[in-house]
């Protein structure tokens, strides 16, 4: 970020942020002041980047209000951006639960995935099973790795199917999965593709900044009712079968402690009850795709 001036970073998930604060304070700082900037944007809403069928509604209203309420501490305003490229499929009620917790916009590029069943929008309106909530949903056709590779952005605009409304993709860039991030060559390719003939235009830019231009041309968006489902990663839904019963299992005791607290005159249970069963949500985690450890550590943990 020292060396290209106009690079924009993005990074959701407040259960990380935590994480520097407790064993890389140093660092907080340094963020702050690119959040100050106008540089840096930590957004999200969720805790954790969250599976979204699993989790009961309790717990996913949970992770929005604790993880929005870090992120307000931290930058001066919640998020209003859902972002969660990487989860496998979503249920149709998440729209009313992202509107309730004052969340209005969706990003995800999961759906590209799907092996049959080409998703019929890029941009567009998601409405939830009570028919009336909708976020401003965007669906970048390319995955959640972004090399700025001008072959594979041109083919990701060729495939935008609202190009005639709004004719921007937002793109993650940077190395997922095991980390890394972004790369000086990601850097220098996306200088030189700014304003290159006869290649689309690139720029960085912030999730907040493209939904705002999103929601100018709302009332042109298609709309979508219903499950965003996802044809692939079936075996997510048994994989790690005592994860998932240890999660629930908390999900449920929590639930259950905090009433009877309440109905006995005592006061709610404090966030940090929550938190790392928030945390086990991980899209990976409670699905049952991560690695050995996670489990050895967090079904301890659970």
């Amino acid at each position: 970020m020292e060396a290209y001036p106009e690079l924009v970073f993005a990074h959701s998930t407040p259960a990380v942020y935590r994480a520097v604060q407790e064993d890389a304070p140093g660092l907080l700082p340094q963020i702050a002041e690119r959040i100050r900037e106008g540089r840096w944007e930590l957004m999200g809403g969720f805790e954790v980047e969250p599976d979204v069928n699993m989790p009961a509604g309790e717990a996913l209203a949970r992770s929005a209000i604790y993880g929005n309420r870090y992120i307000e501490s931290f930058t001066g305003a919640p998020s209003e951006v859902c972002w969660i490229p990487d989860v496998f499929g979503y249920s149709n009620c998440l729209p009313q639960i992202l509107r309730l917790a004052g969340i209005t916009a969706f990003y995800t590029t999961k759906l590209s995935w799907s092996q049959v069943t080409r998703f019929p929008y890029t941009s567009f309106l998601w409405r939830g099973s009570d028919g009336d909530s909708e976020v401003v949903a965007h669906l970048t056709p390319t995955g959640y790795n972004g090399q700025v590779e001008l072959a594979t952005n041109r083919q990701a605009l060729r495939r935008h199917r609202q190009l005639d409304v709004h004719d921007g993709l937002l793109i993650g860039t940077g190395h997922g999965d095991g980390g890394g991030g972004l790369s000086e060559v990601m850097a220098e390719r996306a200088r030189r593709f700014r304003s290159l003939a006869g290649a689309p235009r690139h720029t960085w830019t912030t999730s907040a900044a493209f939904f705002a231009e999103l929601e100018q041309v709302r009332g042109q968006l298609p709309v979508y009712q219903g499950e965003l489902y996802l044809e692939t990663h079936r075996g997510v839904l048994t994989s790690q079968a005592e994860y998932k019963r240890l999660y629930r299992a908390c999900e449920v005791a929590l639930r259950s402690h905090e009433a009877l607290r309440v109905a006995d005159g005592g006061p709610p249970l404090g966030e940090e009850a929550w938190l790392r069963v928030l945390f086990g949500q991980f899209h990976d985690a409670l699905p049952g795709s991560s690695i050995g450890r996670v489990y050895e550590e967090l079904e301890a943990e659970l």
